[in-house]
């Protein structure tokens, strides 16, 4: 179901719907909204391909029309977006690469061919690095400034520095080098595809490795620059509490449809400083692979999703239009433009007077706007995932993940939980209080405190505490023999905890001992973890883990959650069996 909200308020004869009533409606239709329905795989990969592609053809039409002259109408602002842009960014540092190398957190096209299970850290450290011709001197520079790491691989590799044939310590580097770059005239990325809905897949452009240590480079040095001016690309607070306020101090939200995919090249030429845009267009893959369909593609984008500096670079140019939109439609000042300017991403915040002058500077650099998630009148905003109404939070529940398991079960439990206590959301109880039942037909559920702790920027981020146990109120776990009073958590040689102590599931990491992984150098593999600060001599697998039963123990069972919420609680559980 989808539902244009503020059209259906603005439809009541008697006036507009309350917060309650909107809420239960917008949870109606958004409750099945993401759940992983399968599908037709091959479908899904066509439909992002498309989307790929139309892309393609946004930013080869926009790369058309701004490598020629800027239109009068747009010249004026179009030098304000390009003077903001080169006061937050400055000159290139001339020592930009001397930095600590870093990883990131997916995986990457590597020589070794590893799977995603394959991308800890003693892999990515001790991986040859495969790099295009045009960034191996920028990449050679970058591993050198890490001596630490530059003497852990010539260990690795079996090369003494102290040789005859290594008359200076250059010359041993270079030799380094030889074993651990993996130079190609030019190595594409690989396009991917990750579950999105039934309808679609979502593209990923998976970066050679040699390639991503050089783009966060720059995008850690963009994120610094943006949030010496104010904006901070660590946390999306700013976005949330101007969403909330935007009914009332007369904002707008503004959200991209494939923004990535239609940052184009001549939009990144024509509003960077020509050194940035020299190196960026160096470390960025000019090519994409897909193995599904064997298709190469010469970009028009700039850089996919997937690229170490594809976030900070739009949060880059998106924050320059909407301050610049907001200075030449109110004629403000930089400082007063930044009250008013909102930038996470693609998510943008701008003040509704110039919300049309904003989208069609958007559109002139080849961008589309996302209307079906855009608000700049009514009562609903919505920006960076949360959702409000009337300035009242009402993010609904979203089904994310199929009940197969028991885990999984709690997990869904958990999260509904969350909401009922956090939001007060209790029309949720009774698909909570179906769940429940259903779980409680099928086994004994271990019971667990009310701590629900998640990570503060997602409501939604899986928590291993989440598939642990059932988190529900201390008066009924007493009373159905979930917990029971420890004064030493069971130990007698303890001292008294004075605590409840409970049963739970964990699931624990898979590790496989270095020397295993690399027969013969597991000593040096580990001395590099070391170096990096990672515990030494295990290995960890992404995705393969044990499930174990441990005991917690609590001395604050219901969290902080205040008496209201607890009597209510309370009441509700009462019905449960």
């Amino acid at each position: 179901m989808n539902y244009d909200f503020n059209e259906i308020e603005l439809s009541k004869k008697e006036g507009v719907l309350s917060v309650d009533e909107f809420r239960r409606l917008y949870q109606l239709s958004s409750f099945l909204k993401k759940f992983p329905s399968k599908g037709s795989d091959d479908l899904c990969k066509e439909a992002a391909f498309e989307k790929l592609l139309s892309g393609e053809r946004q930013c080869a039409e926009t790369n058309k029309r701004l490598a020629g002259d800027i239109p009068l109408m747009w010249r004026e602002p179009h030098y304000m977006v390009k003077d903001f842009i080169l006061y937050i960014l400055g000159p290139l540092p001339t020592g930009f690469l001397d930095t600590m190398v870093k990883f990131g957190p997916g995986s990457t096209v590597n020589d070794n061919k590893r799977s995603y299970a394959e991308s800890g850290a003693a892999f990515k450290l001790t991986d040859r690095l495969l790099i295009s011709s045009r960034a191996k001197l920028a990449l050679a520079a970058h591993l050198s400034y890490n001596q630490g790491w530059i003497s852990g691989l010539g260990e690795f590799y079996g090369l003494n520095p102290y040789d005859e044939c290594y008359d200076t310590m250059f010359h041993y580097e270079q030799r380094i080098f030889k074993h651990h770059i993996l130079v190609r005239e030019d190595v594409p990325n690989k396009i991917t595809f990750v579950p999105k809905n039934c309808d679609e897949h979502r593209t990923i452009g998976v970066e050679p490795n040699g390639h991503v240590v050089l783009q966060k480079t720059l995008g850690d040095l963009i994120r610094r620059r943006l949030r010496d001016v104010g904006l901070d690309l660590n946390t999306q607070k700013r976005n949330i509490d101007l969403a909330r306020a935007a009914i009332h101090a007369n904002l707008a939200t503004i959200d991209m449809k494939n923004a990535s995919n239609t940052l184009s090249i001549e939009c990144v030429r024509a509003l960077l400083p020509s050194d940035w845009f020299m190196f960026l267009n160096q470390f960025r893959s000019h090519n994409g692979y897909c193995p599904w369909n064997d298709t190469t593609i010469s970009y028009e984008m700039f850089s996919s999703m997937g690229n170490g500096f594809t976030f900070e670079l739009e949060s880059l140019i998106f924050f320059a239009i909407a301050i610049t939109s907001t200075m030449y439609g109110l004629d403000l000042s930089r400082n007063e433009a930044r009250k008013l300017v909102a930038v996470y991403g693609d998510d943008v915040i701008v003040h509704e007077h110039v919300n049309d002058l904003c989208v069609s500077l958007l559109e002139f650099y080849g961008f589309s706007i996302n209307v079906e998630k855009s608000y700049n009148d009514g009562f609903f905003y919505e920006s960076c995932g949360a959702d409000y109404y009337y300035g009242e939070n009402v993010r609904p529940f979203f089904l994310k993940r199929e009940v197969r398991t028991v885990r999984d079960g709690y997990f869904l439990c958990n999260q509904l939980m969350f909401r009922i206590v956090k939001y007060q959301a209790y029309y949720l109880w009774p698909v909570y209080e179906t769940l429940f039942k259903e779980i409680c037909l099928t086994v004994k559920p271990l019971l667990g405190p009310l701590h629900l702790k998640v990570d503060p920027k997602w409501d939604d981020d899986i928590a291993d505490d989440f598939e642990a146990v059932l988190r529900v109120p201390l008066e009924y776990a007493q009373k159905h023999g979930g917990c029971r009073f420890s004064y030493n958590g069971d130990d007698p040689t303890k001292p008294a905890l004075c605590a409840f102590s409970y049963k739970k599931a964990v699931r624990i990491a898979i590790t496989v001992p270095t020397k295993k992984v690399f027969p013969g150098r597991g000593p040096i593999v580990d001395y590099l973890l070391v170096l990096r600060g990672y515990k030494e001599g295990k290995s960890t697998y992404k995705q393969r883990s044990r499930d174990r039963f441990t005991r917690s123990v609590t001395s604050s069972w219901n969290g902080t959650l205040s008496p209201s919420s607890i009597t209510a609680l309370n009441v509700l559980f009462s019905s449960l069996p």
